[in-house]
Order: structure tokens, then C-alpha cells, then sequence
């Protein structure tokens, strides 16, 4: 299946000139000419990914094609373009800021146009691809075409003139942008990738700038918070449990640990109150917590010392004393512990999400006034559910009706202030993710409450 449609909204950039080619030995209809065009981009949506032009895979995959093949059947590759049926398969076109594309893909929205011919130059796959394509966006240029029978130079591409800069697609941001909905793995580049490194840096894993590729750095530092949490999950991606983890530990970054201060014999009963407890939460203390530092409170910090590799006997100085050695490690255990508790509870919300899918609760693209379909019809449903839109008018159309709807659910939802502001009325990145999480807050409570039976 070939690529039928292109992304078209961009902003219009200034014209650049090119100089003709001329070839007197040619026949007229072989001759290089100077031609005048509307260049835009398009790329091949990833399963995955950070952000999507239009809100999810599906619908990218609906706008740009499957994104493995054009028209004439060559595999997509940076120098393919696709052209009106006037420009037969194989001719050649200089495009100033981009190089000689060849023309082998077609497109319902690629016409030749008075003044201006179309033409969709495919930018890469995944991330890196779309925000090189909205880098791109529209622009009027001046190229040289090249046609078949003539002579023609070869093929060649130089993109690092198109700013591939991750920034441009967080407007697009498909989902909640963590590591729950994206999966990143060895060798990718994008706004995941960078996602991912934020996360290491902000728990202490990784040291650099974020690059937004996932090379041996990243994977030293994803591995390192593998070992620490004892997890046998692999370093060079980033599974549901994986994602889970980190999610957990970057939500408890800023925790304070439950001993701030040594304990020894003679401290303070409330330091001695706080080890008592935080060492009964990690299985090391089974007595009363009363504040008195005995032989049960010095033999279970002794256990915990030698458990933990701070000291290897009894005989050794500072056995049975919290000191700040100890302290440190007390307090990574205590955090890794309750990480582990928390993950198991993200997980819980990741299935619950996944449900949401499977029931068709979730709305997986952006929708606006004149959309209509499946989605349209989820989102009035959740709309009339919350009272916003009478369910006599869940037709799968969104109208006028359905835009004030959608108005007014967000501006109770604190989304605008006013439907004068922009977003009113669109079901975009924060809108969807507001109705989704409340969607998910009622099943986990359900879940909670009578377990999963109650929502299959």
C-alpha cells in the first residue's frame, strides 16, 4: 500500500532560487528545466512514539501511508518524493536546502497546481522524521527538474540543513509523555530517548545533557538503575516494568529519608522512634517502638549493616550505630522498597489504561468541530456521562453542540477560561488526557475496592 496522503498544514517559507540546467544536445522534452513548487514533508509513524501529527499511530498511518513503500514500489528512503502523475517515476528534481530527490510516489493531494507544482519529500521514520517534517513545514522554492531520457545527476540528500529539533513536537505530544506509553530502545533518537534521559538525570542515573539518542551512555545508566532496584529486565530497552520503576522513582526524586540523624545508646527517643519504625518496614526490627535504644534495636541495625555490606562482623567499629554510612544506606533501601510498592501500583493504572483501550473508552487521536467517526462518537459518550451533552446526541459527529460541549467540560476542568482562548473546543493533548485520567481514576477505585473481577 502506498503513501495516499501528506501532511499539508505548515507555515510558508520564503522562496529560494535555483539555477536551470540546459543541455542543447537534448530533445526539448529531455531538458533540464527551472520549475516552481509547493514542497512539504511526510515521514513513517513508528508503533510508540512520543507524539503524532494528527494524536496516535493509527491516524498518522491513515494521513502518511503505511510508510514502507512508494507508488512504484522502492522502499522509502531519504531522497524519495512523491509528485504529480506529470512527473513520471524516476525524474530527477534539485530542491535548494534539501538536494536531488527522485520522484517515486504519488499522493490524492499531490497535483500539479497553477504557478506551483506539489511536491512531499519523505524526511525519516519515527520521531527524528516528524520533527524534521513540521521543521520543514511548507515552502515555496524554486527547483530544477531533471527529466528521464536525459541527463540526469545522481541521487543525493543533505537534511542537515533541516532542523530536526525534538522541541517542535511536544504541541503533539500523543499521550501522557511518560514512559508508560513510549518504549525506547538502543539506537533510537527522539524526544523518547530524551524523555528517558531526563528521568535517569532527575534520580541520579545519568550525568550528561540529554541528547535524545539511546547509545552505550544511556544504556550504562539505565543498567546501573536496573541493579540497584535488583531488577533482571534488559538495559538496551525500556519494558512495562522498567518504565513502571522509573516512573516510581522519579515520583519519590525529592523524598526525604526517615532518619535524619545518628542513633546510637542515649539519642534522642524520636530518632530512636524513626529507626525503630523504619527498620520493623524493612524486616530487620520486631520490637516495641518506644523510643529506647536496647539490644533488639542494636542487633537489628547490626543485621541490617551486614545485609548491606556497611560492615562484614560484629567486631567491627560502629556495629550497632547509625551512623552516616549506615543512614545513607538505610534511607536507599527504605526508598527502593517503597519504589517497588509504587511501581506495582503504576502498573495496576498502566493496565487499567490498557483496558480503557480495549473497551473503547480511550479517544486516541485529536478531534475538532466537522471530525466525525468511532472517536467522535467516545468522546460525546464521555461528555453526556459527565453531563455536558445529551445523550440523544451521541451521533459520532462532532458539530456545533459537541464543540460547546467540549467548551464547557473545559472550562470546568480548569483546561481554558474562557472559549475565546485557544484549544477551546479541541480535543488535543491536555483535553484527552483529562478525560482519561478520570476515566482511570474511576476503574482503579473500582479495582481497589472489589478487585479486577468487577471490571472485566
Amino acid at each position: 500500500m502506498h503513501i495516499t496522503h501528506r501532511i499539508t498544514t505548515f507555515v510558508l517559507f520564503a522562496a529560494l532560487l535555483a539555477p536551470a540546467y540546459a543541455d542543447s544536445a537534448l530533445t526539448d522534452a529531455a531538458k533540464s528545466r527551472s520549475q516552481d513548487f509547493v514542497v512539504t514533508a511526510y515521514y513513517s509513524p513508528l508503533p510508540n512514539q512520543c507524539c503524532y501529527v494528527t494524536g496516535s499511530y493509527a491516524s498518522d498511518i491513515a494521513l502518511n501511508g503505511n510508510g514502507t513503500n512508494g507508488a512504484n514500489g522502492a522502499e522509502v528512503h531519504l531522497g524519495m518524493a512523491a509528485a504529480p502523475a506529470s512527473y513520471p517515476f524516476g525524474t530527477r528534481i534539485s530542491i535548494p536546502g534539501i538536494g536531488i530527490v527522485t520522484v517515486q510516489d504519488r499522493g490524492s493531494a499531490i497535483r500539479t497546481q497553477t504557478g506551483a507544482d506539489r511536491l512531499d519529500i519523505w524526511m525519516g521514520s519515527g520521531e527524528e522524521g516528524l520533527a524534521r517534517a513540521l521543521s520543514w513545514g511548507q515552502r515555496r522554492v524554486t527547483g530544477t527538474v531533471y527529466p528521464l531520457g536525459g541527463s540526469q545527476p545522481a541521487e543525493r540528500v543533505d537534511l542537515s540543513g533541516v532542523a530536526s529539533a525534538l522541541s517542535v513536537l511536544k504541541p503533539y505530544a500523543a499521550k501522557q509523555t511518560d514512559l508508560l506509553t513510549l518504549r525506547p530502545k538502543s539506537g533510537d533518537r527522539g524526544m523518547s530517548v530524551e524523555i528517558l534521559q531526563d528521568t535517569l538525570r532527575s534520580i541520579g542515573y545519568f550525568q550528561r545533557s540529554s541528547s535524545g539518542l539511546f547509545g552505550d551512555q544511556t544504556k550504562e545508566a539505565l543498567g546501573n538503575f536496573l541493579k540497584d532496584y535488583a531488577l533482571s529486565e534488559p538495559s538496551d530497552s525500556v519494558t512495562d516494568t522498567t518504565a513502571a520503576y522509573l516512573v516510581a522513582a522519579l515520583d519519590r526524586k525529592d523524598s526525604i529519608s526517615p532518619i535524619t540523624t545518628n542513633v546510637s545508646k542515649g539519642s534522642d527517643p524520636s530518632a530512636v522512634r524513626s529507626a525503630q519504625r523504619t527498620l520493623r518496614y524493612l524486616g530487620f526490627y520486631r520490637g516495641r517502638t518506644d523510643g529506647n535504644y536496647d539490644q533488639n534495636l542494636h542487633d537489628a541495625i547490626l543485621a541490617f549493616q551486614i545485609s548491606s555490606n556497611v560492615l562484614t562482623s560484629s567486631g567491627q567499629s560502629g556495629a550497632g550505630i547509625i551512623g552516616p554510612k549506615t543512614r545513607l544506606a538505610i534511607g536507599l533501601k527504605w526508598n527502593q522498597k517503597l519504589v517497588k510498592e509504587n511501581a506495582a501500583g503504576v502498573l495496576v493504572v498502566e493496565r487499567i489504561r490498557q483496558l480503557l483501550i480495549a473497551k473503547g473508552y480511550e479517544i486516541d487521536t485529536f478531534l475538532s468541530k466537522g471530525d466525525s467517526g468511532s472517536q467522535v462518537r467516545v468522546l460525546q459518550s464521555l461528555l453526556a456521562q459527565r453531563g455536558y451533552l445529551d445523550r440523544s446526541r451521541v451521533t459520532g459527529f462532532f458539530g456545533a453542540e459537541t464543540e460547546s460541549a467540549v467548551i464547557a467540560y473545559q472550562m470546568h476542568a480548569g483546561l481554558i477560561k474562557n472559549q475565546r482562548e485557544s484549544g477551546a473546543g479541541y480535543v488535543g493533548p491536555g483535553t484527552r488526557k483529562q478525560l482519561v485520567s478520570e476515566e482511570s481514576s474511576k476503574l482503579y477505585d473500582l479495582v481497589r475496592s472489589q478487585g479486577w473481577k468487577s471490571v472485566l
